[in-house]
């Protein structure tokens, strides 16, 4: 209960230690992205509940600026928390270290720790994970719960929901006895499937990456030229460098280019390494390939970084801010998966 309290303590104490650095040193050199706008009700002109803008500037501006960094602080800290406590079990020590030291990394300690929308994101992104944990444990969980965090995460950012729904279904086939061959044929049709369906909206797919590139960040001091995104089908050709490039944000030519950016390209740099460690470690025990672990792989992990992709292409500054709101749980989960006290306790065949 002593190393709980003061786990919790380190956690608070980092958040505030972000939330004051962000507001009274970051912002002298950069745009706090939205959070300003937010706080002044800049979007309520908008007068749509449909509309994030419009509710994240309908609570900002109602909490004002000490209301709204308190309620950051205590959302952030509670996330991160909660997936403590999900993931204590499984942990080793090195593990608990490495946890820990994924919550102080500098662009997901910031931007989770200031009002916006990566924040809020965080709060129902983590939830939804530790649903996706009771799962893979074989817990019952509330239907209503999930219904209601699940939509919410479509609410606040439906590309990145994708992979929620897809693992929901990898969870619920594996627990309906769908494993093994069957479980990987299975995973393989609907991934070809999946392919060829987006190679025939190609013409769609070249339209939104144009309104991307023409419209979106083009008043950004880092926004890069587009240069990879001129032909149809250039979106799928520069895929497996664009999700690479993307995750991880800024290049190093664009560190040492602009020193600001060299902190957040060796954190993206190491939560980049340590997702392929841990993927590769969770798909590959003992030199034996686990299906289930592949499917979660390919519709979690995959499909998460690929949805990334299209949003962070284009801007590294922006790129970094969009991923602190899923990155931290999604390193939790796939930390989870490769545990191998789960492996132990779920009683799989590896």
């Amino acid at each position: 209960m002593k190393s709980l309290k003061n786990i919790i303590y380190f956690i608070l104490i980092s958040r505030v230690f972000y939330c004051l650095f962000a507001i009274f040193v970051y912002s002298k050199f950069s745009q706090l992205g939205d959070t300003s706008g937010y706080l002044e009700g800049a979007y309520l002109y908008r007068n749509d509940f449909t509309s994030t803008a419009y509710l994240m500037s309908l609570i900002g501006s109602t909490l004002g600026n000490f209301g709204s960094a308190l309620l950051s602080i205590l959302i952030s800290t509670f996330s991160i928390v909660f997936l403590y406590l999900k993931l204590e079990p499984y942990l080793s020590s090195n593990g608990r270290r490495f946890f820990l030291f994924i919550t102080i990394t500098p662009s997901f300690g910031m931007w989770t720790s200031v009002y916006s929308k990566e924040c809020i994101l965080l709060l129902f992104f983590s939830l939804a994970v530790g649903l996706l944990i009771d799962l893979c444990e074989r817990k019952k969980i509330s239907l209503i719960r999930l219904v209601i965090v699940f939509a919410i995460v479509t609410f606040m950012k439906p590309h990145y929901s994708i992979s929620l729904y897809l693992t929901l279904l990898v969870i619920y086939l594996d627990r309906s006895g769908v494993e093994g061959l069957y479980l990987l044929v299975l995973t393989i049709i609907c991934s070809a499937l999946a392919c060829f369906f987006a190679w025939y909206l190609s013409d769609t797919v070249y339209e939104y990456t144009q309104l991307l590139s023409n419209s979106y960040f083009v008043n950004g001091a880092s926004t890069r030229e587009n240069d990879f995104w001129l032909e149809q089908y250039d979106f799928f050709l520069y895929a497996p460098v664009g999700i690479v490039k993307s995750f991880i944000g800024p290049t190093l030519f664009e560190a040492v280019n602009r020193i600001m950016f060299m902190p957040y390209f060796l954190e993206g740099l190491f939560i980049f390494t340590s997702l392929v460690v841990f993927s590769y470690k969770s798909v590959f025990y003992k030199n034996k390939l686990n299906v289930f672990h592949l499917a979660i792989f390919l519709s979690f992990t995959l499909v998460l970084i690929f949805s990334h992709y299209p949003v962070g292409i284009m801007n590294p500054g922006s790129s970094i801010r969009y991923r602190s709101g899923f990155v931290f749980p999604m390193i939790c989960f796939i930390l989870f998966i490769a545990s191998n006290k789960y492996r132990c306790i779920a009683g799989r065949k590896d």
